[in-house]
């Protein structure tokens, strides 16, 4: 559900690529290479390995290659992953062919790899579910949970395991938080839908769900959001940083209260140039000067001018 996001090429000498991580493990790309994996292993094949053939503890505490198996069943060598997202127990690679491969769970709790289409340029996971663009720049969704709180569209809420289309329009950018979904459009307009109880959604009110592709704003300056567990964070073109939902109790949204918004709210002007969203905290904030920025959180953090119960925002690194 967490991936790192910046403008700039910050991959380092050894080529890894892109990260992302999950409740409990993290997938890399290793330039185009392949992808790795770390983590638990147990719940759902999210790593691509069955775990009846691991003997003991099925966590890996190492990064470990993860072997796709195309529909024939056929072990191949790990092929280019161009693009990696994961979810609670699932992780999505999009190969160099541009084929999207999903390995996790049924509904039924049955670990399998599939392939779910070709063409596809992006990918973004939930917590059970992802999202993409296909190859004529529709938005789209599938896979676990029922789609019952709007991720996926007005969707009959039974278990999706194929991709369907969200919205039909050209889409630049889609984006997967626990139970909601993003687009940024080919003008740079903002839209959502999915789960709404914190104003996470960002359409002015607080709801159950939101179950069509609602516009959010359209500044036509939307480069990137990250959503994660019931808030979101956005940047525009300008390097602006923007927060919504939550109900702020942890200060996740970094606008110096504990009062929840639900709509984009202005945190920072100051060329933010990445972003990332957890559950209950913010990481990964970099300005253009290079510093490393989080706020929010739930435990003890004096020893970096925090105090009991949040994590006003203060700089990590440089």
């Amino acid at each position: 559900m967490l991936s790192f996001y910046s403008q700039f090429d910050l991959t380092p000498a050894s080529g890894q690529a892109q990260i992302s991580m999950g409740a409990e493990h993290s997938v890399y790309t290793l330039n185009g290479n392949g992808a790795l994996f770390a983590g638990d292993a147990s719940d759902g094949g999210e790593s691509g390995i069955d775990p009846a053939t691991m003997s003991g503890d099925t966590s890996l505490e190492s990064p470990t290659p993860i072997p796709l198996i195309d529909l024939g069943l056929d072990i191949q060598t790990p092929l280019g992953v161009s693009r990696v997202s994961v979810g609670k127990d699932h992780t999505a690679l999009i190969g160099a062919d541009e084929t999207l491969y999903y390995t996790g769970y049924r509904e039924s709790g049955m670990a399998i790899l599939i392939e779910l289409g070709s063409n596809q340029s992006q990918v973004s996971s939930g917590y059970e579910h992802l999202v993409g663009i296909d190859a004529v720049g529709r938005l789209v969704g599938g896979m676990g949970g029922s789609g019952a709180l709007g991720q996926l569209g007005p969707v009959d809420p039974v278990y999706q395991e194929n991709l369907t289309v969200i919205d039909g329009g050209q889409w630049a950018g889609a984006y997967a938080g626990a139970y909601t979904s993003f687009g940024i459009d080919d003008n740079g307009s903002l839209h959502g839908l999915g789960q709404n109880d914190f104003g996470q959604v960002g359409v002015g009110e607080v709801s159950t769900r939101v179950i069509n592709v609602s516009l959010i704003d359209d500044t036509h300056s939307w480069i990137f959001i990250s959503a994660g567990f019931n808030h979101t964070l956005g940047l525009q073109a300008d390097g602006s940083l923007w927060a919504w939902g939550g109900n702020n109790s942890s200060g996740q949204l970094g606008n110096g209260t504990t009062t929840l918004s639900d709509v984009p709210t202005l945190i920072g002007s100051d060329a933010w140039i990445s972003v990332a969203a957890g559950k209950t905290h913010s990481l990964g904030g970099v300005k253009a000067d290079g510093t490393l920025w989080a706020w929010g959180g739930t435990i003890p953090i004096t020893n970096w001018g925090g105090t009991q119960g949040h994590l006003p925002a203060v700089r990590l690194y440089r």
